[in-house]
């Protein structure tokens, strides 16, 4: 069936990039995007504890923001990296407990820590190292959003959103960064300390190949501060049906 107003809905494009993980043979560098393996940790720095429980945390992902096809940057930052709680396993960052979140500004000359540093906790399912490679698309909105657009008449309805699937790489919750988000619950909205509404950076879905489950097989959304206000100005949510 064709797509209604599909001139006008394609004025709302917006540019993404697709996440793709591929298993690693080797330990990855500790600079690049990546999930699992040893995170880019300079050498007067500790691993970041659980503010709940006081356990140590799971590395669970790190993106250079040089990575992305003709480059972002938040601010002066260029880097950003993420520990998590799965003892705490908090749904969202509003807990205050179980993440460390973080934004930092990498150096040529930065000294990290030993590769033998790293906690690993063994009765734990911790993410598979895994390299991350990068597609840019246009990404476009979800179905909800373009009602006016795609009318009531159902089959329009579906037929937009296989043709979004196909978009996304085969799924509407496909991992990303930038685009449009796909919400399984209610979409939240997000402050920054300095009271600035957070903007959408990412979606990361549980991914098989990295051995990486967000509470029942959800999704994680990441927030930033529109400014980069400081190290700090990220938030994330966890949902799933």
């Amino acid at each position: 069936m064709a797509i209604p107003n599909m001139a006008t809905i394609r004025a709302y494009r917006r540019p993404a990039y697709r996440m793709i993980l591929r298993p690693a043979e080797m330990p990855l560098d500790r600079t690049v995007t990546k999930f699992g393996g040893l995170p880019y940790l300079l050498q007067h720095e500790r691993w970041p504890v659980c503010r709940g429980c006081q356990r140590p945390m799971t590395f669970m992902f790190q993106t250079h923001l040089r990575d992305l096809p003709g480059g972002v940057r938040m601010g002066r930052y260029d880097f950003l990296t993420f520990y998590y709680c799965l003892d705490c396993a908090p749904r969202s960052s509003l807990e205050q407990k179980g993440f460390h979140l973080e934004l930092r500004r990498t150096s040529p000359q930065d000294e990290l820590q030993p590769a033998h540093f790293a906690f690993r906790r063994e009765e734990l399912t911790e993410p598979r190292e895994c390299a991350v490679v990068f597609r840019p698309f246009d990404d476009l909105p979800t179905g909800e959003m373009l009602a006016s657009f795609l009318g009531t008449d159902e089959g329009a309805y579906d037929s937009y959103m296989k043709y979004l699937e196909q978009v996304r790489g085969g799924s509407i919750f496909a991992s990303k960064i930038g685009g449009y988000p796909s919400w399984v619950d209610a979409e939240p909205t997000m402050r920054c300390q300095c009271g600035l509404a957070m903007k959408f950076f990412a979606q990361i879905s549980s991914e098989e190949q990295a051995n990486l489950l967000w509470g029942a097989g959800g999704v994680l959304y990441l927030f930033h501060c529109p400014h980069a206000c400081n190290p700090n100005a990220l938030s994330f949510v966890i949902q799933s049906e």
